[in-house]
């Protein structure tokens, strides 16, 4: 009995111990069989295609609640096969349907983003100033700093940066956040955050998961 991936994400063999020891036993051992309430123990075509191979090479059965496969044999292959692509088809489709509610809600202006130094959520969820007065005064000082500079300073970002508080616990997006320095935002790049001028925004940066 194999149990230790138990709650863990079933799109990556990488950090499932419990997948790995089966490949090994499949590998080493062979005959007999696998079985698993639901094949194909993952979410990745490529993890199921190692397996399904190996067993082919050993002569290991896959079982599952609907049937017994052998790789041996072409339809059975083709049937796991297929179940494989389905999963990982159905987890592209649950990724985008929640990426949807994502962008639902943020057109509705109600998702929750983080916030520049100086914002935070309150209890009602409502966008406030933080109740630390020295980031308060810091915050004030880059934009004072920041009107003063001129247009040319401004461009190349040169604000001169102001003495910071301490490390910190704030909360951001509805949870406990330890965090560093709570250094100001440098420059231009930090005085242009939109939402210190109460606006909302969404969506200006896109980030790709390798």
């Amino acid at each position: 009995m194999i149990d230790r991936d138990l709650g863990l994400s079933g799109t990556s063999a990488a950090h499932r111990a419990g997948f790995r020891e089966l490949m090994s036993r499949v590998a080493w051992r062979g005959r007999g069989g696998v079985a698993a309430g639901d094949l194909p123990l993952g979410r990745s075509n490529a993890d199921l295609a190692r397996l399904a191979e190996m067993a082919r090479l050993t002569g290991t059965l896959l079982i599952d609640s609907a049937g017994v496969y052998d790789l041996a044999d072409f339809n059975d292959w083709l049937v796991l096969g297929l179940k494989s692509t389905m999963s990982q088809a159905e987890l592209h489709i649950m990724a985008g349907r929640l990426q949807a509610a994502k962008r639902a809600a943020a057109e509705r202006g109600e998702l929750r983003a983080p916030l520049p130094v100086g914002l935070v959520y309150d209890a009602d969820g409502m966008i406030v100033t933080d109740p630390d007065a020295e980031v308060r005064a810091a915050v004030a000082d880059i934009f004072a700093c920041f009107l003063a500079a001129g247009v040319g300073l401004r461009r190349r970002g040169g604000v001169r940066r102001p003495q910071v508080p301490p490390a910190r616990l704030r909360r951001s997006l509805g949870r406990a956040a330890a965090v560093g320095p709570a250094d100001p935002p440098p420059g231009a790049a930090g005085a242009e955050e939109p939402a210190y001028a109460g606006a909302y925004v969404y969506g200006r940066c896109v980030t790709r998961k390798k």
